[in-house]
């Protein structure tokens, strides 16, 4: 993600997080879902991942992720 104009602060929670996958390249096979980008991060744990979403430095700058573009963020617990 790239900010025009200032770059925010990085989260002392964005250490937290793996960058897994970004891109426009996405196969529409079924259902209602249509996403024409899918960004994935790795978070070391649940917590962790709310920890980052709720953290002054995120909060700060979702409303403008919100206002560029729809979009949708989902936490999936995942395997081990």
């Amino acid at each position: 993600c790239q900010l025009i104009g200032r770059q925010p602060k990085r989260s002392k929670n964005a250490s937290a997080l793996e960058l897994l996958a970004s891109t426009t390249e996405v196969a529409h096979m079924d259902g209602t879902w249509k996403p024409s980008r899918v960004v994935v991060f790795r978070f070391p744990s649940m917590e962790r991942a709310k920890a980052w979403y709720n953290s002054p430095e995120y909060q700060a700058i979702v409303d403008m992720r919100l206002r560029a573009a729809e979009s949708s963020l989902i936490l999936v617990e995942g395997m081990e």
